[in-house]
This record gives C-alpha cells, sequence and structure tokens, in this order.
C-alpha cells in the first residue's frame, strides 16, 4: 500500500492552497502511519534524486510509479454529478470534498477491494485524496484523515 503527497493536500495548484506541507513531514507521515510507498507527487516536490534515495530508505519506503499503478480513491457522487451537471471542474469538485475518506464515500471501493483480493492482486495499491488545504487544516488534522484510511483500508484487506 502506498500514498501521494496529494492525499496531504501536495498539489501542482499552489496559488490557491492555504498552505503546503513540507516534503520531509509528508513522507515522515506516510511512514508513521503504515504505508510502504510513495508516488513523486508535483515535480521537484520530493527534492533531489540523491537526497530522495537516501530518506526513502531511511523511513521504509518505495517509490512507486504514478501511472503504472492501481489507484483507490472514494467518491461522493452526489458531488460529482452536481458540480459535472453545473459544468464545473475538478479543482470545485474537490473545494467541495468529491474524494472523502475511503469507505465514506458511494463510489464502490468495497467491491473494487474484494475483487482485488479474490484476483489474488499484489501489486501496489495508491490511496490518492486530492485535496486543497484551507486554513483549518493543520498536520495533526491530516495525519489523522490519512492514518483512519489507511486503518480503514487495512480493515477490509489491504
Amino acid at each position: 500500500m502506498a500514498s501521494a503527497p496529494v492525499s496531504f493536500g501536495v498539489d501542482e495548484v499552489v496559488a490557491d492552497d492555504a498552505w503546503m506541507p513540507a516534503p520531509d513531514d509528508v513522507l515522515a507521515w506516510m511512514a508513521d502511519i503504515g504505508y510502504e510507498g510513495t508516488e513523486m507527487g508535483p515535480p521537484g516536490y520530493l527534492g533531489p534524486a540523491s537526497r530522495l534515495r537516501e530518506q526513502l530508505v531511511e523511513l521504509g519506503l518505495e517509490l512507486v510509479g504514478a501511472f503504472l499503478l492501481l489507484h483507490l480513491k472514494d467518491t461522493l457522487t452526489h458531488v460529482r454529478d452536481d458540480v459535472a451537471g453545473r459544468g464545473g471542474a475538478l479543482d470545485e469538485a474537490v473545494r467541495l470534498g468529491v474524494f472523502c475518506r475511503c469507505g465514506d464515500g458511494d463510489s464502490g471501493i468495497d467491491a473494487i477491494i474484494r475483487a482485488l483480493l479474490e484476483t489474488g492482486y499484489h501489486g501496489w495499491v495508491v490511496v490518492e485524496q486530492d485535496q486543497f488545504l484551507g486554513h483549518d487544516d493543520t498536520p495533526e488534522t491530516l495525519v489523522a484523515g490519512q492514518a483512519a484510511d489507511r486503518r480503514s483500508l487495512r480493515a477490509r484487506g489491504l
């Protein structure tokens, strides 16, 4: 199981974010939560390759290719449908919370997880929850939310 910096509010659209966590913090949080891997995030976010390699080894994380692997997101389909119905864009849907905690949405992740387990899938599963950080978000709330996701997925067999 891997996570992605976007799950901690790291994205390419920094102008709209209230703040963004430091790469060292995000990687440490991922390891503490129990993830075994990470994606790169936005270009350059995790720093130079030589330093990143050392840091990943130190934290026991592996680097996961961004678009070669299975991505898991749970969504609130009514938010998606409402925004799409008005011709809105993804950033509006993200601001409205379209990507929710794993298991809290209605996009059918339980069926996906069941299929993964039944077929014996052994590749990476990357949890992605795109989110923009607001002034009320803190490192503690980010970590708590991602830790809840990891516990939820572990309870589902991942």
